[in-house]
C-alpha cells in the first residue's frame, strides 16, 4: 500500500508540475516591444546551452557594435571573404579587410566564433578564376585550388567553420535523386569543371585544414533548403561524397561536415517544411546543421502594421521552437537528434539588411544611435510563451521544483480518491513509523 501511495504521489506531482508549466505558457506576461536592445535578455545567454547565436560583421555604427557585442557569440563576414574581395587579380590576395574585421570582432566579443563565407560560388567570383571564355579545366582547377589554399592558409586557424561551397543547386529541380543534374550547369565553376567541382573544392579545403591540424568545419551552404526537392538533392550530394571519402580524414571527420540552411524565409513559409528538412538532414552521419542567414521578410509598402508585426513574431517563434528541438547543445531536447550548432541572423537591424524593404529582422533602428526590439524579438526570446504552448523539458538539471499550494491540493485530492483517507493520513502514518 505504501508503494502505491508513493507512486500516486509521484504521478500527481508530475501532473501538477506539467499543468503548471502549461498554464505558465498560456498566461506568461512578456515585456513590450520597442525598447532598446539591451533591455531584453542577450540572445547568447538565452541560448548558451542550445547553440551559437551569430550575425554579420556590420561594425559601421557604434550602436551596431554595441548591439552585436551584447547579443552574439558568432560572426560571419558578409562580403569580405567572398572570392572577388579576396583575390580580384590572379595571385594578389587582399586579406587586410577581413583581417581587420576579425580583429574588431575579437575585441568586441571575447571568445567569438568566426565563420568564413565563402570559398567557391558562382556569384561574386572574378571571371579569370573560371578561365572565361575558354573554361579550360586544368587552368580553372589550378585557380580554384590556389584560391582555397591561399584563403584558408591565411584564416583557417582562426575559423570555427567555413562555407566551402555556396548555392551550387539550381532552383527548379526535376529529379532530386540525381544530384548532379540538380547543380547549376549554366554558370560558374560547373562550366569549367563539371559536376565534380563541388567535391574538388571540399577536397582542396580539407587538405589545407588537415595538413595544419586545424578544427575548422567544412560546410555546404544553400537557400530554399525547406523545399523538398532541393533538400533531397543536397542530402544525396553530401551522402554520396562523404561515403566516397569515408575514413580519409583524421579523427573520423567527414569531407562535408555541415549543411548550412540559409533560412531566408517569408510570411508564407511553412515551418513544418523547415522541420522536415532538418529531420531529413539528421540522418547524415557526422554532419552538423547551422541556420546560416536567418531572416523572415514581409511584402509590405511602408512599415509593418501591428498585425503583420505579430504575424512575423509568430513565424520567428515557430522557427525557434524547431531550432530548440534539434539543438546540439546540452539543452537540446532528448529524443530528437541534436544537430543544430549555430543560428546566424543575416543582419543587425532592418535598415542594414539586404532585404530592408521587407523588414526581415527582429530589430529596427529609429535613428543612427538607437536599435530597438520589434515584436519579432519576443518570439525569438520566448518562442513557446509567445505561441502559448508549453515548453518541452530538456536534459538540463532543474534549479528546483516550484510547486504551489494548488498543486499540493491537487495531490491530496487524488490521494484521497485512491485511498479514502487522503494525504494527511499518509503523513500521519509516516509520523508513527
Amino acid at each position: 500500500m505504501r508503494r502505491t501511495l508513493l507512486a500516486a504521489l509521484a504521478l500527481c506531482l508530475l501532473l501538477a508540475t506539467g499543468a503548471q508549466t502549461a498554464a505558465a505558457a498560456q498566461t506568461a506576461t512578456l515585456p513590450e516591444a520597442g525598447l532598446s536592445f539591451d533591455q531584453y535578455p542577450a540572445l547568447k545567454d538565452v541560448y548558451k546551452d542550445y547553440f551559437l547565436v551569430g550575425t554579420i560583421d556590420r561594425f559601421d555604427l557604434s550602436v551596431r557594435r554595441e548591439m552585436i557585442a551584447y547579443n552574439f557569440n558568432a560572426i560571419t563576414n558578409e562580403n569580405l571573404m567572398k572570392p572577388e574581395w579576396m583575390q580580384r587579380t590572379r595571385g594578389e590576395f587582399i586579406f587586410s579587410g577581413a583581417r581587420f574585421l576579425h580583429s574588431q570582432a575579437r575585441d568586441l566579443m571575447p571568445g567569438v566564433k568566426i565563420i568564413g563565407h565563402t570559398l567557391a560560388w558562382h556569384q561574386q567570383t572574378p571571371q579569370w578564376m573560371l578561365d572565361v571564355p575558354n573554361y579550360d579545366r586544368t587552368v580553372a582547377l589550378e585557380n580554384l585550388t590556389a584560391h582555397i589554399e591561399g584563403v584558408l592558409g591565411e584564416f583557417g586557424a582562426d575559423l570555427y567553420s567555413v562555407d566551402v561551397v555556396n548555392e551550387a543547386m539550381k532552383d527548379q529541380i526535376d529529379d532530386p535523386s540525381d544530384w548532379r543534374s540538380a547543380l547549376r550547369s549554366d554558370r560558374g565553376w560547373y562550366l569549367a569543371l563539371g559536376p565534380e567541382w563541388v567535391e574538388l573544392a571540399f577536397l582542396a579545403a580539407a587538405k589545407v585544414i588537415d595538413e595544419n591540424g586545424w578544427d575548422c568545419k567544412l560546410y555546404y551552404n544553400d537557400y530554399n533548403t525547406e523545399v523538398p526537392s532541393k533538400a533531397t538533392a543536397i542530402h544525396e550530394m553530401v551522402r554520396e561524397i562523404n561515403e566516397r571519402h569515408a575514413g580519409e580524414r583524421p579523427k573520423g571527420k567527414e569531407l562535408i561536415e555541415g549543411v548550412g540552411m540559409q533560412a531566408h524565409l517569408n510570411s508564407e513559409t511553412d515551418m513544418d517544411s523547415v522541420e522536415a528538412s532538418v529531420q531529413f538532414f539528421t540522418d547524415l552521419p557526422g554532419v552538423s546543421i547551422s541556420f546560416t542567414e536567418v531572416d523572415i521578410g514581409y511584402p509590405v509598402s511602408g512599415s509593418l502594421t501591428d498585425a503583420q508585426a505579430v504575424a512575423q513574431a509568430e513565424q520567428y517563434a515557430r522557427l525557434f521552437v524547431i531550432l530548440k528541438k534539434y539543438a546540439a547543445g546540452r539543452a537540446g531536447t532528448s529524443g530528437n537528434p541534436q544537430v543544430i550548432e549555430r543560428v546566424t541572423f543575416w543582419g543587425v537591424d532592418d535598415a542594414a539588411s539586404w532585404r530592408s524593404a521587407r523588414w526581415p529582422l527582429p530589430w529596427r533602428s529609429p535613428s543612427r544611435d538607437q536599435i530597438v526590439a520589434k515584436e519579432a524579438l519576443l518570439g525569438v526570446l520566448w518562442p513557446e510563451e509567445y505561441l502559448g504552448i508549453p515548453p518541452v523539458t530538456k536534459g538540463v538539471p532543474s534549479d528546483g521544483l516550484d510547486i504551489g499550494i494548488t498543486h499540493i491540493a491537487a495531490v491530496a485530492a487524488v490521494l484521497f480518491a485512491l485511498t479514502g483517507s487522503g494525504v494527511f493520513a499518509v503523513l500521519e502514518s509516516r509520523k508513527r513509523k
